[in-house]
C-alpha cells in the first residue's frame, strides 16, 4: 500500500550538525549517513510515509534536518504529572505480585519530576528489595526504599566514617532540617539521614510536588535551606567548617 511509519531513536547519533572545520574519517562517515538520510527524506513529500525521530539533545541536530518536509514538527515531552505517573506505575508493576498495602497513588504523589524511565527503575528496585529479603510479594515498604534509592542514591553502609565526621554531618543535616521546618514557604523535610548515599555524607530529603512556577518567597526559602547546612556546621565548629557544603553552594548559586 506504500504506507509506513519510520521511527529513528536517538536521532542525534546520525543527525548531528556536520563538521565543516576539521573533517576526519569519523566525521566523514557520519556526514555521509546524514546526507543519505536527507536525500531519502526529500522523496517523502507526496508519499504516505511518516518519519518520526526522538532525541534528548535537539540542540545538536543539523539545521537541514529541521526544514519543511523533514523533521518540521517538534513535540516536547516533559516529565509526567501525578496522574501520568500513577498510570506509568500501573504499567511498570503489572507483572509484579503486589501486597495489599501498596498505594501507587501515594507513590505518584511523592515522585514529582521523575520520568517514565525513572518510574520503571523504581518499580524494578522495589522488586529487587523484596528479592533481597527472599520475599515473593512486593510491599509498600519496598517501594519506600526504592523511592529513597531513586532520589538519593543507594546507601553506602559499608563505608567507614569516623565519629567526628558523623557528628559534623549530623549538625549539617540538622541545619537543613531545622531551617526547612521553621520557614513557612520551604519544602518540609521528609527524612534525615547521616548514612552516606552516593557522593554525599548525609541527606535531608524534602517533600516535593508538581510545581510549574517558583515564587520569590519560595525561592528565598529554598536559598536559606540550602545554606543552612553550612550554618549548622559553623554552630558546631565555628570557622573550621568542611567541604561538605560544596553541592549546597552550587544549588544556591543556581
Amino acid at each position: 500500500s506504500g504506507r509506513a511509519i519510520v521511527f529513528i531513536d536517538e536521532l542525534d547519533a546520525v543527525g548531528r550538525t556536520r563538521n565543516t572545520n576539521m573533517p576526519n574519517a569519523a566525521t566523514d562517515e557520519s556526514d555521509r549517513t546524514l546526507n543519505a538520510l536527507l536525500v531519502e527524506m526529500d522523496g517523502f513529500a507526496q508519499s504516505q510515509v511518516i518519519v518520526l525521530g526522538a532525541t534528548n539533545r535537539p540542540e545538536v541536530l543539523d539545521s537541514a534536518l529541521l526544514r519543511m518536509g523533514r523533521f518540521d514538527r517538534k513535540i516536547t515531552f516533559t516529565p509526567p504529572d501525578r496522574a501520568g505517573r500513577e498510570k506509568i506505575l500501573l504499567l511498570a508493576t503489572r507483572d509484579l505480585p503486589l501486597a495489599d498495602d501498596v498505594d501507587l497513588g501515594a507513590i505518584s504523589r511523592r515522585t514529582a519530576s521523575l520520568t517514565g524511565a525513572d518510574l520503571h527503575f523504581l518499580a524494578n528496585e522495589a522488586a529487587l528489595s523484596a528479592a533481597r529479603e527472599q520475599l515473593t510479594i512486593v510491599s509498600q515498604s519496598h517501594f519506600n526504599k526504592a523511592v529513597e534509592v531513586t532520589f538519593l542514591g543507594r546507601a553506602r553502609t559499608s563505608l567507614e566514617v569516623s565519629d567526628a565526621e558523623r557528628r559534623i554531618v549530623a549538625w549539617h543535616e540538622a541545619g537543613h532540617a531545622v531551617a526547612a521546618s521553621v520557614l513557612p514557604n520551604a519544602d518540609k523535610p521528609v527524612s534525615v539521614s547521616t548514612i552516606p548515599r552516593g557522593g554525599a555524607g548525609g541527606v535531608t530529603w524534602m517533600e516535593n510536588d508538581d510545581r510549574h512556577f517558583v515564587t520569590r518567597s519560595r525561592a528565598l526559602a529554598s536559598l536559606t535551606v540550602a545554606l543552612a547546612g553550612r550554618a549548622g556546621e559553623m554552630v558546631l565548629v565555628e570557622d573550621d567548617f568542611t567541604s561538605g557544603a560544596a553541592n549546597d553552594l552550587r544549588v544556591a548559586a543556581n
